[in-house]
């Protein structure tokens, strides 16, 4: 069901017995349209979501049958289906820890740009399609690191939230993860410090080219070896 901030405003009582009902979309002029719920389904959105992370667990990286959960997905090749399933497989669980459909979002809507449109996706910066950025100075001591709350760039962050603290750990592996799947060497020269990277490493979600490739930076430039 839908109303107006002012409707919110001018008749609340009215909109919280509908959100009783079910979700109530409040649409805003000058802001962002809100989603308001009760927290009884908030928490079964959190028990789904971690139902779904376990589903792909148990798929693991097997093309076969991925198709009839998302038919979409059949017009990815085989490679780009395995792709798919291990990344939904850690984003589900990091979207379940939060409690937020977020990061599943953006990345079911970047999937899915990339089946309708794989030509495109070819040509920018896309999901499997470029170099992962690390660049050679990234742990050079005179290189200045961002620190406290910071705004992401909108090339790492196009959509959603792009303010982070990085004293918080959860929000800094969250910014952290966009820029190691997004960013420029710019980007990841100014918010990325390697030392806190290998000591976040298992708790961060990220594709497994980006995984590798960065497995492979540090042990031949830092002698750390992490999981792929």
């Amino acid at each position: 069901m839908r109303y107006t901030l002012s409707d919110l405003l001018r008749s609340s009582g009215e909109v919280l017995e509908a959100v009783d009902v079910g979700e109530v979309e409040i649409r805003r002029r000058d802001g962002e349209d809100l989603w308001l719920t009760t927290a009884s389904r908030a928490e079964g959105l959190r028990d789904a979501l971690e139902g779904l992370a376990r589903l792909a667990r148990i798929t693991g990286t097997a093309p076969d049958g991925v198709t009839d959960a998302f038919p979409w997905t059949g017009l990815l090749n085989d490679q780009q289906r395995r792709f798919f399933i291990e990344e939904l497989s850690r984003t589900a669980a990091a979207a379940a820890d939060l409690g937020s459909l977020a990061p599943l979002a953006d990345l079911m809507g970047r999937w899915r740009e990339h089946a309708k449109h794989p030509q495109a996706s070819m040509a920018r910066p896309g999901i499997h399609d470029r170099p992962v950025s690390i660049p050679d100075d990234v742990d050079d001591p005179s290189v200045e690191k961002a620190c406290g709350v910071v705004e992401l760039p909108q090339r790492v962050r196009w959509s959603g939230r792009r303010t982070y603290d990085l004293d918080d750990p959860r929000q800094r592996r969250l910014a952290y993860e966009q820029v190691l799947q997004e960013g420029t060497d710019d980007d990841v020269r100014r918010f990325i410090d390697v030392d806190t990277l290998i000591s976040e490493w298992d708790e961060l979600v990220l594709p497994a080219h980006v995984r590798r490739a960065w497995a492979g930076w540090l042990q031949s430039h830092k002698a750390v070896e992490v999981a792929c």
